[in-house]
């Protein structure tokens, strides 16, 4: 039985960041990779680091292999960013959980006063529909899965290309479905980013965290008086697991 399939998206850039963690406000992007396509045909790149201005987590490394040195002499986010944005234009962005890489761009875009906003194709959304028996639907899995390679892992522009390919396999795969019509799971939807609202750090937060600071002879990246809230709890928490909560 032949499905009806709307036509796939030809026109997209397929975005992917590597980041010192997960929050949009309070973590820096570290490297950018994108990858356009026009009519089905990949023409153009845009990939490079960005130095985040701070120590890169050891845990970030572990999983990325950005360390401090690589991005020593990268230009910073509002140059990085700006290229970025150009490249973008308002052309949908496509990724594997795309809303992850929306929300940083358009929190730095809001950052250097910028409004950004575009639709998006999300492959991890349209992989939970048309592939619901898997038992992981993460890139790699599905990389795995479509024979898909792209190295390095867990770097911005080769998953990028890995996204822009895993979504034609996923396309081919809805084609030769005889179960349903999959065609609108292809096209750009709506993302909302709502930006969240720096709170400052409190003064309950600032002598508990200067005395942590003291106790332990921790240094911080930031200074404690631009801190946010969020930031606050986030230092806390990681010196509190690191060295425990006694005083003496």
């Amino acid at each position: 039985m032949e499905q009806a399939m709307t036509d796939k998206v030809l026109d997209y850039v397929a975005l992917d960041l590597e980041t010192t963690g997960l929050s949009p406000r309070d973590d820096r992007i570290i490297e950018i990779g994108a990858v356009k396509y026009i009519g089905g045909v990949r023409t153009d790149s845009f990939a490079c680091f960005v130095n985040p201005d701070i120590h890169i987590p050891e845990r970030i490394t572990e999983i990325t292999g950005i360390d401090d040195s690589m991005v020593s002499h990268a230009e910073y986010i509002d140059t990085a960013l700006a290229g970025l944005l150009d490249f973008l234009g308002d052309m949908p962005v496509l990724g594997h959980n795309v809303a992850f890489d929306y929300g940083f761009v358009c929190q730095k875009a809001l950052d250097m006063k910028i409004k950004y906003h575009t639709t998006g194709i999300d492959t991890h959304r349209i992989s939970r529909i048309l592939l619901a028996g898997l038992e992981s639907r993460s890139l790699e899995s599905l990389c795995s899965y479509y024979n898909i390679v792209e190295e390095p892992r867990h770097r911005a522009f080769s998953d990028a290309a890995a996204a822009a390919r895993l979504y034609e396999c996923l396309y081919s795969e809805a084609q030769r479905s005889e179960a349903q019509d999959y065609g609108s799971l292809f096209m750009p939807m709506d993302i909302v980013y709502t930006a969240k609202k720096d709170t400052p750090i409190t003064p309950k937060q600032t002598a508990f965290l200067e005395s942590l600071i003291k106790q332990h002879g921790v240094a911080l990246d930031k200074k404690i008086e631009s801190l946010t809230k969020s930031q606050a709890s986030r230092e806390i928490d990681k010196i509190l697991s690191t060295y425990g909560r006694s005083f003496q």
